[in-house]
């Protein structure tokens, strides 16, 4: 019951029951992701993607504590030239995964072309035919490529403004025809970039590490080397 400043008494407007499993569930049965709902013109963030304010931690963004949550820069120049340079730089890798989960890499050897030709091949995936896209929809962790919204749909808190397509990378990457048409390896190049980069996966069988096992979006990068790209959609229309 609510009392209006008049003093006239009216019944207050029953909120439907939030059944976040149900929502999530059907979501997840579109198989479009966030991207998906933009191209429906939703002009409301669905309750599932609003945190908890309970969950939300009242952290100050002063400059004070600006660098705390600065994103690690780890350059890779000089990572095959000898053991002590080596040595750093995946002791930087290992921290950086154990205390942030992600970092940049600088001087990393793959060249602009294969980086923005990368690029070009997300947003090409991302904008194909719907139906065509669906076929890659999946939650399979044994598959080698595969897109979906939110690896932890329906175990995390709430979930995130995000589509992400993975790819495995090693040991035993794709096909060709494991691949999306719009987005293949243009040449073995492409390939030979990433395990040329692949500093974790070595260090396991060259520097033993294996006491602190480096994980990431839920994967074990010293059992396989995965690339992960997310396309975050975003529409001035969109509110709260």
């Amino acid at each position: 019951m609510v009392v209006k400043s008049n003093g006239e008494e009216v019944q207050e407007p029953i909120k439907p029951e939030y059944d976040r499993k149900s929502e999530l569930k059907a979501f997840d049965g579109t198989k479009t992701g966030v991207k998906g709902l933009v191209d429906a013109g939703v002009t409301k963030i669905p309750r599932i993607f609003i945190h908890d304010k309970s969950q939300l931690n009242d952290i100050s963004t002063t400059s004070s504590v600006a660098p705390l949550f600065s994103v690690p820069i780890i350059d890779f120049k000089g990572v095959d030239e000898g053991s002590a340079q080596r040595t750093g730089i995946i002791k930087k890798v290992r921290d950086a995964c154990e205390n942030f989960g992600f970092f940049q890499v600088v001087n990393h050897g793959i060249d602009k072309y294969i980086m923005d030709d990368m690029i070009d091949g997300v947003l090409r995936f991302h904008e194909q035919d719907t139906e065509v896209k669906k076929g890659f929809y999946s939650r399979d962790v044994t598959r080698k490529f595969k897109y979906n919204s939110n690896f932890d749909l329906y175990t995390g808190p709430s979930t995130n403004w995000r589509d992400t397509m993975y790819c495995i990378m090693a040991p035993e990457p794709p096909e060709a025809q494991e691949l999306p048409v719009v987005c293949r390896y243009k040449d073995q190049i492409t390939r030979q970039h990433f395990m040329n980069t692949d500093v974790i996966f070595t260090a396991k069988k060259t520097e033993q590490i294996t006491e602190n096992r480096i994980q990431a979006n839920n994967m074990i990068f010293s059992k396989r080397i995965a690339v992960d790209v997310a396309l975050f959609c975003v529409s001035d229309f969109l509110n709260c």
